[in-house]
């Protein structure tokens, strides 16, 4: 995935944010309807948006893990990088230097 599509990603779960807590106003009104069934149909309704605000935490829980991924690649490379280094200054120098 490109930067930019990972962005619209992101910025699409920022807005599921609010889905949150509307989920929540909606479950406290469905426990409130009175009769099973029409209770169990508007509970029926709020997990549409319950299931949105699963899928952008899972979205950026998945970017979340790529980043670090990343981050321990570069880390690695860079004390790789710093290792060699050290092992060239000391060919430099020499024995007994």
């Amino acid at each position: 995935m490109r930067a930019e599509e990972q962005l619209s990603a992101l910025l699409e779960t920022a807005e599921e944010a609010g889905a949150s807590p509307r989920a929540g106003a909606l479950i406290q009104d469905a426990s409130k309807v009175r009769g099973a069934e029409p209770r169990k149909q508007a509970m029926q309704e709020t997990l549409g948006l319950q299931q949105r605000v699963v899928d952008g935490i899972d979205s950026v829980l998945r970017y979340l893990q790529k980043w670090s991924t990343y981050q321990s690649l570069v880390r690695q490379v860079k004390e790789a990088y710093e290792a060699q280094q050290g092992v060239g200054e000391g060919i430099r120098k020499g024995p007994g230097d």
